[in-house]
Parts: structure tokens; sequence; C-alpha cells
């Protein structure tokens, strides 16, 4: 984009127009202005260019062209670029620098590009240092892999925690791992704190255990099957129903990121409310089972 003219072929601001007195002959030059997308001209034979980068900042001058070898004097700029929460400090030739060592007394032997340095402002919150939880997995009798008793597992920084296996236990199935009777959602769940988890267990086979060979109660162990809910609509616009919800039960409802956005309770046929929701996919934790499903 033309800018104006000046009197030097390098200038990256007008300093020649209507007003200026003329005093001998002289070749005045177009300024130019890149836009943005745009390609800027190569610098001239004999010269170099300097390139300005804000390094995270806003704003500031884009490049100077300068003879070979010389310093850019008086055509260092004086624009400088803004940074929220920081100070600028000057320009570096090393995009990590932490002080300046490119100014106008500078000699450019080749074309590079420097980088604003800036120092943080009074005030201003660095981001906080990564954060790791500690979760505890108690066996309860049972066995993983070479862990037996308790075993301990970090975090991702994003508090989330994979599922370590499944373990065992001579005459038991594994029913899952538990915090506060809550089956624990692995890979869904964000901890702001150290936990523990426990494993919890059923008699396989269905009756109670025996003692010297004889069965203490020889009925079957009552252990109704847990019905199978879903969701209805799926995808839905604005209300849902959990299909299959035989009492009223606390229901947990979970972005993908595994925030969660909705609390509270459901009775049988009541219907959820997602009209506020933003379309995309969710998780819906009720009566320790996760399900899936849309909000168009």
């Amino acid at each position: 984009e033309f800018q104006g003219w000046a009197k030097e072929k390098t200038a990256t601001a007008p300093d020649f127009d209507k007003d200026t007195p003329v005093s001998a002959s002289l070749t005045v030059y177009a300024v130019w202005k890149a836009t943005a997308g745009g390609n800027p001209p190569p610098p001239a034979p004999g010269h170099f260019r300097v390139t300005f980068d804000a390094n995270e900042g806003t704003g500031g001058p884009t490049y100077v062209d300068v003879e070979e070898n010389k310093p850019l004097g008086t055509t260092f700029p004086s624009e400088k670029p803004e940074r929220a929460g920081h100070e600028f400090q000057g320009w570096a030739k090393e995009k990590t620098a932490t002080a300046p060592d490119f100014d106008k007394d500078t000699p450019v032997s080749a074309s590079l590009t420097v980088y604003a340095v800036w120092k943080a402002t009074a005030g201003s919150n660095p981001p906080p240092p990564a954060t790791t939880y500690t979760v505890t997995f108690e066996l309860d009798g049972g066995t993983l892999g070479n862990e037996s008793g308790s075993f301990t597992r970090q975090t991702a920084q994003d508090g989330t925690i994979e599922d370590p296996g499944t373990p065992t236990k001579d005459g038991h199935v594994f029913k899952g791992w538990f915090i506060n009777d809550e089956r624990f959602e692995f890979g869904i769940t964000k901890l702001t704190s150290d936990i523990t988890l426990m494993a919890k267990w059923t008699i396989a086979g269905g009756t109670k255990p025996q003692i010297e060979g004889k069965l203490i109660d020889p009925s079957p162990v009552d252990t109704p099957a847990q019905p199978v809910l879903t969701v209805s609509p799926n995808p839905a616009a604005d209300l849902i129903v959990v299909e299959g919800l035989s009492e009223r039960a606390t229901v947990m409802l979970y972005n993908l990121e595994g925030k969660l956005v909705y609390a509270g309770e459901l009775a049988p046929a009541g219907r959820l409310d997602v009209r506020n929701l933003q379309p995309g996919t969710y998780l819906l934790k009720v009566k320790g089972q996760v399900l899936r499903f849309v909000k168009k």
C-alpha cells in the first residue's frame, strides 16, 4: 500500500509532501507498506533487510532495509509493539533473549530477523506451573500384575488419569474402581487433589462364601442386574429422558473435555433440559453408567 514520498530510498515513513521546501534538485522515492497477506519487494542491491518480529506482541514495525554493513541509525524505527501484562525492552537477535542486543548502532552484515524482548509488569500473572496429583489404588485383597495391597499412579497435567487395568481376586468378580460409592470415570474426571480409589468385588458364581467347606447361606446372593439405561431422543435439541430409570437418581453431565456442566437429580420419566448446551457430544453419568448423547 502506497504511504507517500521520502528522500531516502530505504525510508519506512514519508518525509516529503506538498509543504516541503525544495532547495536543490533531488529524487524522492515511494514509501510502501505491505498489505495483509502481501509480500514486500526484496531489498535493493547493496542492501540488507531487518525484519521485526513482535514475539507474542502486536503492532510495531515490519522491516527496514539498510546499506550492507551499516547500522540503521536514523532509520531505526520508533514504533513499539504492545503485549498485555508486559513492558517492551527492545530488540534482540534471538527469540528467547531476555535482554536487547540490537539497536540503531548495530552494524547489519546480513538480512536478519530481530525479536521483541519483553518483561512481565508488576501484577501480571505468569502461567501456573503444571500440577499432577497422586491416585492411590487399594486392591482390597486383589492383585494387578505385580501389584498387591495398594499402589499409586500420577495424573496427567490436565488432572485426568488412565485406567490402570482390571485386577483379579480368587473367587471374586471385579466391579470397578470407586470413590465414596461412586464409580470413577477414567479419562473424564479431572482431579484437583490427591485421592484414593477402592477396588470393589462381588462373589463369583452368585453364592455365599464357604467356611470349613460349608455354605454360610445356600441361597443365592441378592445381586439384581442393573437395567440398561439409554438417552432419548438422541440426538436431542431441547429435552432428554433417561429410559430405564426406575428410581430417582443423581445425574452428572460432562462435556468431552471432562468439565462438569450440570449436576442434579432426575426422577423416573423426568426430563432434563439441554437447550442451553452448546452443540456437541456429552457424557451423562447416572447409576454407575455413562451414556453418550449428541446435542444438536
